[in-house]
């Protein structure tokens, strides 16, 4: 079975640099080539799961509770500091709001 990550093609890093040839002294470029395959195939696996831990996060909350997490981030870390409305909005946000029915 073919996934996703099976499919990224090769994937080389390639760096050219100016240089001196060591008997000559003339000047020459040199090419080097690094395999990254391995690095590109990790990180789309990394994506796919990331995608994954979303789509199951949008399924175990309402959007509207996970707009206001996140606008609340803020306060939450400036809790006590006199900023913000600090954690209690979050504490009865499930019960109390304008979108529960």
């Amino acid at each position: 079975r073919q996934t996703h990550v099976d499919t990224i093609p090769l994937v080389l890093r390639t760096v050219v640099r100016a240089a001196r040839h060591p008997q000559t002294h003339e000047p020459v470029l040199l090419v080097s080539l690094t395999n990254h395959t391995a690095r590109a195939q990790l990180e789309a696996v990394l994506g796919q799961l990331a995608e994954g831990q979303l789509a199951m996060t949008v399924q175990m909350f309402p959007l509207h509770i996970l707009a206001a997490m996140a606008g609340a981030a803020g306060p939450l870390l400036g809790a006590g500091t006199g900023k913000g409305p600090g954690p209690g909005p979050l504490q009865h946000l499930a019960r109390s709001h304008q979108d529960v029915t």
